[in-house]
């Protein structure tokens, strides 16, 4: 699978780090960078390919009276809001590669699983219910776990 980035930005701090910088005007939030299926892999997927040796990843949340960083780095406060991941920064890009990896073995590979992650809120905003099955598969799960 090829993928072709353009990085937003890349800074470097007074110190010699360098950091990842993703611009939007939408709300964000590290939640979305982190655990399996990341709402947001463009950051995850920044510093695990092409800039490896950054020392922190952001959004730069650009909204009227909401200005501020948004990300993780080695050190908290790399760039003020930034804080550490929940474990180590390198054991973060490790699970980051690894998840990315996943993925993108999956999509190479034609999988195309009816999964929605937060099926309440994903179904509920799409306009294939009517060809989706995913409400008998849910309710056949709860079936056998009875």
């Amino acid at each position: 699978l090829k993928i072709s980035l353009r990085l937003e930005s890349v800074d470097q701090l007074a110190s010699g780090e360098r950091v990842v910088i993703a611009y939007t005007t939408d709300r964000a939030a590290v939640a979305a960078l982190l655990g399996e299926r990341p709402d947001e892999p463009q950051l995850p997927l920044y510093v695990t390919v092409a800039e490896p040796h950054a020392a922190a990843v952001a959004f730069a949340q650009v909204r009227a009276g909401d200005m501020k960083f948004v990300g993780l780095g080695r050190d908290a406060g790399l760039l003020p809001g930034t804080r550490t991941p929940p474990v180590s920064w390198d054991e973060q890009r490790v699970l980051w590669r690894a998840e990315i990896e996943r993925l993108a073995g999956e999509f190479a590979a034609g999988s195309a699983a009816v999964d929605p992650k937060r099926p309440a809120h994903t179904c509920r905003l799409c306009d294939l219910q009517p060809l989706c099955r995913i409400h008998e598969h849910a309710e056949g799960a709860a079936e056998e776990g009875e």
